[in-house]
């Protein structure tokens, strides 16, 4: 698999949904999807060091920030992910705590800080296969076992592996809402890894990523097929179709902000001024100018 920008693979993959994709209604969410069965892969090149953009829609690169930042924290408190993502975070709240937070899983949960041995593995054993973070937690997570918590992870883990001073990712994503959530998981794990690769003095190479389920909601398939350049189902998004539909005439690299090379201890210490910082190196790009703000499907 060769890698390409994730603009052309967002792109390529949208077109697929919309035209190949199944519908049916999932059970939990009452809500009619289009989904890829079988699932889908794609690999992004990062060598250039920028943090890849969908660049099909306005996006905020330190909302992806402010999610890195906390997982590296550690923490199941979400005191800090709700100061800069209430309308995300909030509905995962449970006894005042986020009881799968991933960098908790990372870091402290199944008896190792699995955050830390990554790290000294790549800077002392550049060879390692072994490589494995994970998310997810067999003993409560998934299988329809009763009584889950309310947000059950959907990226469930990432392998890392090096090549000489390059630091190479794959992510699983169990389920994936692409039109919604896929572009935060790619800047978000692409800024991890850019913290890792800073940790151990080397640079980002590729980040693959495995989607198990890639589906969009019904509520989006309009949005959806506006940017692969189909026909408009209503004169709803009349206004914005100069925008919404003309994909090869959007310079999708001047969305592309430079990757901030903060090491995970860098984040720690002072996590605000991390966002604050991917913040001024997105305002300095230009954003796509069309902002449908698609709804959340819980």
């Amino acid at each position: 698999m060769e890698a390409d920008t994730f603009a052309n693979s967002y792109r390529h993959l949208l077109r697929s949904i919309y035209r190949e994709g199944e519908i049916e209604t999932n059970a939990r969410t009452q809500t009619a999807i289009k989904m890829l069965a079988g699932g889908t892969s794609f690999k992004i090149d990062l060598s250039e060091g920028k943090l890849p953009i969908a660049g099909n829609r306005a996006y905020w690169p330190h909302i992806a920030a402010a999610e890195v930042a906390w997982q590296f924290m550690g923490t199941k408190d979400p005191t800090f992910i709700l100061k800069h993502a209430p309308k995300l975070w909030s509905k995962f709240v449970e006894d005042g705590e986020l009881k799968t937070a991933y960098g908790y899983r990372w870091s402290h949960a199944f008896g190792r800080d699995q955050l830390q041995m990554a790290v000294d593995t790549l800077r002392n054993d550049p060879t390692n296969r072994q490589v494995f973070i994970s998310a997810w937690d067999p003993r409560t997570d998934g299988l329809g076992a009763p009584n889950q918590p309310k947000n059950i992870p959907c990226p469930v883990g990432f392998t890392l592996s090096r090549t000489g001073n390059l630091v190479h990712m794959s992510v699983l994503m169990r389920s994936s809402d692409v039109y919604v959530g896929l572009p935060y998981d790619v800047m978000a794990y692409t800024l991890t890894l850019d913290a890792i690769c800073a940790s151990i003095g080397c640079v980002p190479g590729t980040l693959h990523f495995t989607l198990a389920h890639p589906h969009v909601y019904k509520p989006h398939w309009e949005m959806m097929r506006a940017n692969v350049g189909e026909p408009w189902l209503s004169s709803e998004w009349t206004e914005s179709k100069k925008f919404g539909n003309h994909q090869d005439d959007w310079a999708v690299h001047t969305c592309e902000p430079a990757l901030p090379a903060f090491s995970i201890e860098g984040i720690r210490q002072d996590p605000d001024g991390y966002v604050a910082h991917v913040k001024r190196l997105a305002a300095r790009t230009v954003q796509h100018p069309w902002n449908p703000m698609p709804p959340v499907v819980e």
